[in-house]
C-alpha cells in the first residue's frame, strides 16, 4: 500500500537491499518537480522524509512515470540521499521482498518500535 516501507532489491546495485517507502502503485502517474512530489495531479505532503523530493537533474531520470499495473514508485526518506525511482526508474513487485514492520534502531528513540497498521 502507498506509505508502506518495503524491503527491495537496488536496481542500479545487484545484490543490494534498501528500505524504500512506497508513494505511488501501478495505474498513478508520477510527476517530481520544484514543488514536490505529485502523484495523479495531487502535491503529496512531506510527513516523513527529510529533504528535497528534487535531485540533481543528472540523476533524476525518472521525474515524470506513468506506472504499469505492477510497478511501484520508490522513494526513500533521505530524499536527499537516495538512490530510488527517481534516479533508477520504477520498481516491478518482483523486486519486493517483504515489508518492514518496526524500527529496530534511531538515533530518536522514542521512533523505535512496531509500525502502526491499519
Amino acid at each position: 500500500h502507498v506509505g508502506d516501507i518495503v524491503i527491495a532489491d537496488s536496481i542500479r546495485r545487484p545484490g543490494e537491499r534498501n528500505l524504500r517507502r512506497i508513494v505511488a502503485m501501478g495505474g498513478q502517474h508520477v510527476l517530481v518537480d520544484s514543488e514536490g512530489l505529485h502523484v495523479d495531479g495531487v502535491l503529496q505532503k512531506h510527513i516523513h522524509q527529510r529533504g528535497s523530493d528534487v535531485i540533481a537533474p543528472k540523476f533524476m531520470l525518472f521525474p515524470d512515470v506513468e506506472l504499469d499495473p505492477d510497478h511501484l514508485y520508490l522513494m526513500g526518506d533521505n530524499r536527499g540521499n537516495s538512490f530510488d525511482s527517481r534516479t533508477e526508474g520504477p520498481y516491478s513487485r518482483s523486486r519486493i521482498h517483504g515489508k518492514a514492520t518496526a524500527i529496530w534502531w534511531s538515533s530518536a528513540p522514542q521512533r523505535r518500535g512496531a509500525f502502526p497498521t491499519p
